[in-house]
């Protein structure tokens, strides 16, 4: 059957908050499999903190007017669906203390504003997909179907729930009902990755005129800032940056690795026409790269070298 938190609105109760909210979860925990949030589906921009620490876990999101606690004619929703893991439980305990994400007025008296940085509302808890707990923040309001009898006694048996007589058995809502959509990630994260492009990429060295000499005749790249301690070379074509850095105590790194030395942090791969492969390692042993390792192979030629500062780089023929 279901309980309701709070029943007898004419005495106060005690809020699921802090500890109670904590020890609320490790109980439920383990029978969930997936849980929802909802945000406002008339922002834009719903994000928050609880989202943010979220993503990881993210499943689906639709957009939902009838649903636990809501009926037809509702004010719409984004309803974000999560998969249940522990990490997902101490993210959701590290941004807000309160089970409707509410402060308590300092009165305990209406009001309760929300913690700061949260858009999302009713908790909704399922086990196989089935809900078994649904809250309905904006009512202060939360029920309960416990699994177990483990649950019921650590949960309910006490004065702040009662057996609700006017839900049953209807109001477990399957996940299966909702057309969910947004696979992968939510929408707003999915488009900044789209748009996420690489900007530059930073070498340092003790020279930085000579090396950033060596890179802009390499690649044929005007430099585009300079100073003492720092120029830029840029692609004309993307406006990809290389960045070349001072660094006082600069290290090369060994290539091939060995033990207890400088390790390479990384190294940059170019590629050029295949015709023009042999002419373009050449040409950087001029500008005083040294090669240290080459493959020529029928479906695989690449040279790795290191450039004058000790930078490990590849050229490799694009066919």
């Amino acid at each position: 059957m279901w309980y309701q938190h709070g029943l007898d609105f004419l005495h106060p109760v005690t809020p699921i908050c802090g500890e109670r909210f904590r020890q609320f979860l490790d109980v439920c925990w383990p029978y969930v499999d997936y849980f929802t949030f909802a945000g406002p589906a008339t922002n834009y921009d719903d994000s928050c903190l609880l989202k943010d620490a979220l993503h990881p876990w993210f499943d689906s999101v639709v957009t939902l007017s009838e649903r636990f606690g809501y009926g037809p004619g509702s004010t719409p929703d984004r309803i974000y669906l999560y998969r249940a893991a522990e990490g997902a439980k101490e993210a959701i305990l590290a941004c807000y203390s309160d089970i409707f994400f509410r402060k308590r007025s300092p009165t305990g008296l209406g009001g309760y504003p929300k913690e700061e940085g949260s858009l999302f509302d009713d908790l909704c808890l399922y086990s196989d997909k089935k809900l078994f707990f649904g809250s309905i923040s904006h009512e202060s309001e939360c029920f309960l179907w416990p699994l177990s009898e483990e649950m019921r006694q650590a949960l309910v048996e006490n004065e702040d729930w009662g057996v609700c007589e006017w839900r049953d058995e209807w109001s477990r809502h399957s996940l299966d009902e909702y057309a969910w959509c947004g696979y992968g990630k939510p929408e707003k994260i999915k488009r900044a990755e789209q748009a996420l492009t690489i900007r530059s990429v930073t070498l340092e060295c003790t020279f930085v005129k000579e090396l950033a000499d060596f890179y802009s005749q390499l690649l044929d790249w005007p430099v585009v800032e300079e100073s003492p301690e720092r120029v830029v070379v840029q692609a004309p074509e993307t406006g990809v940056q290389l960045v070349i850095a001072y660094a006082e105590h600069y290290v090369p790194p060994m290539y091939p690795s060995q033990p207890e030395r400088q390790q390479m942090m990384m190294c940059l791969d170019f590629c050029v026409n295949q015709h023009d492969y042999p002419e373009t390692v050449g040409y950087a042993e001029v500008l005083g790269a040294r090669v240290v390792e080459s493959s020529l192979l029928m479906q695989d030629n690449r040279t790795v070298l290191l450039d004058p500062a000790g930078h490990p780089f590849s050229i490799s023929d694009r066919d």
